[in-house]
């Protein structure tokens, strides 16, 4: 049997199709729930359930970041209604205390890019305002008040209210 393309192995993942035979691809490869670049050793990506994924948000090399590029791309094309948590892989089977921290870090980081930036300002905005959508969900998904998460400086609070009073401009690019 012939060996599937990047693409078909993560259209077949995505879809749930995922063949007994030809599950792999050149440095690709995929179960039921999981596909993986270049070995067991990095998940791109899981199915938790039919509506939710967790995608790793670790790097590894250019080649594995095209790969990433590819799953995520056939992941909205497939399934648009799929609920997508960017975390690192070792965080994945962990409580929500460091999935939170993370999210925090993620979002005070682009803030202050977004302080600093002389352009694309408007990119690092939109970042921060992502990661935000994306702890809500988090924290919705798993039915858990992001008060309760949060305790510290206030600086993830004032990273919060800089999003909101920074509205995002209404063109993508």
């Amino acid at each position: 049997m012939p060996r599937l393309n990047h693409d078909q192995i993560a259209r077949a993942w995505a879809a749930r199709e995922v063949p007994e035979q030809g599950n792999k691809g050149h440095h690709i490869f995929c179960d039921r729930n999981t596909i993986y670049s270049y070995g067991y050793h990095f998940p791109i990506a899981r199915f938790v359930d039919s509506e939710t994924v967790l995608f790793n948000a670790d790097g590894y090399s250019k080649s594995t970041g095209r790969h990433k590029s590819i799953v995520r791309w056939q992941l909205r094309r497939q399934c648009p209604d799929v609920t997508v948590f960017t975390l690192p892989h070792a965080l994945w089977n962990n409580g929500h205390a460091l999935p939170a921290l993370f999210y925090m870090d993620k979002i005070q980081a682009a803030v202050k890019k977004w302080r600093r930036a002389r352009r694309h300002k408007d990119h690092h905005m939109r970042n921060a305002a992502g990661y935000l959508v994306e702890f809500q969900r988090y924290c919705a998904f798993h039915k858990i008040s992001p008060t309760k998460i949060i305790r510290g400086d206030g600086s993830f609070a004032a990273a919060c209210a800089v999003i909101a009073l920074n509205p995002l401009p209404a063109t993508e690019y």
